[in-house]
């Protein structure tokens, strides 16, 4: 890597424009943003509400964040120009740049667009502290609205209902403290058990 001095004033002024460029396109994103939820068309709020309740009190991940982070979760995304992302998701469902034991949450309500959820959460449940908490919310199959259920999103890549949901928990080693549904979503919090 270069050294700074080494750089030439002309390489040095094209990564200025480029970092302004980014600046205002993410700039434009914000207001952009700030009019939707002024306008009412963002919605979701009551389950980012429910997760973050757990996502306080130490550190973790808000895993496919997109643009609104959850309580105080660092965001990770597979998309980097999301507003929320702090991390990339660059392979699949690998946390490649957090230690074993080092979070105290992981919270996401995108579960469903891993095409192995197993595997995320194996995952999830390698970076957070014993008795970490993990809460997730996703789509419940059987009373999705939509004709062809969940799977009409073509973003995810996997369905749930909350026996489903609750196995795939067990197997990754959490014990399940929450598992509440509604008329269209599962939302669970479970805590990381020892190896």
């Amino acid at each position: 890597m270069r050294k700074p001095e080494e750089y030439t004033v002309d390489a040095k002024a094209s990564m200025i424009r480029r970092i302004e460029y980014r600046e205002e396109k993410l700039k434009n994103r914000m207001d952009r943003m700030r009019r939707y939820i002024e306008a009412g068309r963002v919605g979701g709020e009551e389950n980012r509400m429910w997760l973050d309740q757990w996502a306080q009190d130490g550190v973790g991940l808000d895993v496919c964040c997109g643009d609104f982070l959850i309580g105080e979760a660092e965001g990770v995304d597979t998309t980097p120009e999301m507003l929320g992302t702090d991390y990339s998701l660059i392979e699949g469902e690998a946390l490649v740049t957090f230690e074993p034991g080092e979070l105290d949450f992981v919270v996401t309500n995108y579960l469903d667009i891993f095409p192995n959820p197993l595997k995320a959460l194996q995952e999830w449940h390698r970076v957070l502290k014993v008795g970490g908490r993990l809460a997730v919310v996703c789509c419940d199959a059987y009373k999705y609205p939509a004709r062809l259920g969940p799977l009409r999103n073509h973003r995810r890549a996997s369905c749930f209902v909350p026996r489903t949901l609750r196995c795939y928990l067990e197997r990754a080693n959490f014990t399940v403290q929450v598992m509440e549904e509604d008329s269209t979503f599962i939302r669970s919090m479970a805590t990381k058990n020892a190896d």
